[in-house]
């Protein structure tokens, strides 16, 4: 699974101009039996993800993959961009409720998916939050964006492995 939380710990109301985050590096362990039977066999593969936000501004978010967690913002082995997700509904400059993508998918390629032949995997997320347009917005302790996702292979399978 991708996972990635910004949260903010103090209560600031504040003007927003774009502004870029980096998070917090997560690594996953890749079973690597077998593996390059499954990446060689692509038939289709796809990240599924669902983006949740409470926050007052949007926000774009770009997924970076790499062997090398020294050089995962540097030099990605592979970027998912262009993940976006409107503003949370606002009612006297505080957020009321989340907003969420629901479940979304982003085809990728044979190309893409040899990601998974390292067997550890770094991730990181590049996120965008969105300009306020000048207008001053209240951030509180509650207020978080979270992405959640994940890499389904659909790979054809010959009845050996």
């Amino acid at each position: 699974y991708i996972t990635g939380t910004v949260r903010i710990d103090a209560p600031v109301e504040m003007i927003i101009p774009q502004t870029p985050i980096e998070t917090d590096i997560e690594s996953e362990e890749i079973d690597q039996e077998d593996i390059d039977k499954i990446t060689d066999h692509v038939v289709e593969a796809r990240l599924i993800y669902n983006v949740t936000n409470h926050l007052p501004v949007g926000a774009t978010v770009s997924l970076l993959f790499s062997a090398d967690s020294a050089t995962l913002y540097t030099n990605p082995q592979l970027v998912i961009d262009d993940i976006s997700v409107d503003a949370a509904p606002v009612v006297a400059s505080i957020v009321v409720d989340t907003l969420s993508t629901g479940e979304q998918s982003i085809i990728l390629d044979s190309a893409d998916i040899q990601i998974l032949k390292n067997a550890k995997l770094y991730i990181g997320q590049e996120m965008f939050l969105h300009s306020s347009n000048g207008q001053p917005v209240k951030l509180t302790k509650d207020d978080f964006i979270t992405v959640v996702g994940r890499i389904e292979v659909e790979y054809r399978f010959d009845g050996e492995f």
